[in-house]
């Protein structure tokens, strides 16, 4: 849309120094959609992107929130995604208890033109959530069949990224999930040292669960470090990094909270 005296529009009804101006959309052969949009002196314009698929295995799309990963493609065809709104779109297929979706958060709608064989994976990124206790509640949600199916396959606090695998494509939004009353949280704390007896204060501990959301921490004065509230129930893999030191990362188990969980340097 614009002023199109020039053509900027781009549907082939302007001429020079005549103006045919655009003051509501009008769609062109570039598609409709809103995932990439674009803007001039006396124009602008939002278009759907359309990626060529051929034949072959392992193939990686990427746009500017989305990635697409083909196990195989069979039949050559085309890829196209716009960005939708998650509320908009929510109301489409039926939600399940204990889930919200967030309509803060990037979603879309994902189609494909191209014969598949094998899994999908499709991965949201740059999701609006810096919080990591909030992250680890989020999960990607795939349209299927009238229903929203949490397909999570992991997620990347680091990254601010969660993705699904899927075997079709459809909209995909974001949703918090919230726990059964019964997964109390609980915490798991302890001391990092040099030699057993030293604390190692500004030292990078980290939890990561079987998703592959990460969370960091750091130590105090004297080495001691806690996370506060991890979900209980579940196994997590907890690492510790500092200057001049090794250390060798250790699995934990949280049914109850679990306190003195030390790491001791291995070496300089």
């Amino acid at each position: 849309w614009g002023l199109n005296n020039v053509g900027q529009v781009g549907d082939g009804a302007a001429s020079a120094n005549a103006c045919t101006c655009r003051a509501a959309p009008v769609q062109t052969a570039v598609g409709a959609g809103n995932a990439e949009l674009g803007a001039g002196w006396f124009h602008a314009f939002a278009l759907r992107p359309v990626a060529a698929l051929a034949a072959g295995a392992n193939q990686i799309l990427y746009g500017d929130n989305l990635r697409l990963s083909m196990a195989e493609v069979t039949g050559a065809g085309d890829v196209a995604y716009s960005a939708v709104s998650a509320a908009t779109v929510a109301g489409s297929y039926t939600l399940p208890s204990n889930y919200t979706i967030e309509t803060n958060q990037p979603a879309y709608d994902v189609t494909t033109t191209a014969a598949t064989n094998g899994t999908i994976d499709v991965c949201l990124a740059n999701l609006n959530e810096f919080n990591p206790i909030a992250f680890a509640s989020l999960r990607i949600l795939h349209g299927e069949g009238g229903a929203w199916v949490d397909r999570t396959q992991s997620a990347n606090f680091m990254k601010r990224e969660i993705c699904a695998r899927v075997s079709t494509l459809s909209p995909f939004v974001i949703a918090t999930v919230t726990a059964p009353p019964t997964a109390a949280n609980v915490s798991v704390s302890g001391r990092v040292t040099s030699d057993g007896t030293n604390g190692i204060s500004n030292a990078t501990v980290t939890v990561t669960d079987a998703d592959g959301t990460i969370l960091t921490t750091r130590t105090g004065s004297f080495g001691y470090y806690k996370f506060p509230a991890l979900p209980a129930g579940r196994s997590y893999v907890v690492g510790v990094t500092a200057k001049r030191y090794r250390f060798v990362s250790r699995i934990v188990s949280l049914e109850d909270a679990v306190e003195n969980f030390d790491f001791e340097a291995l070496g300089k």
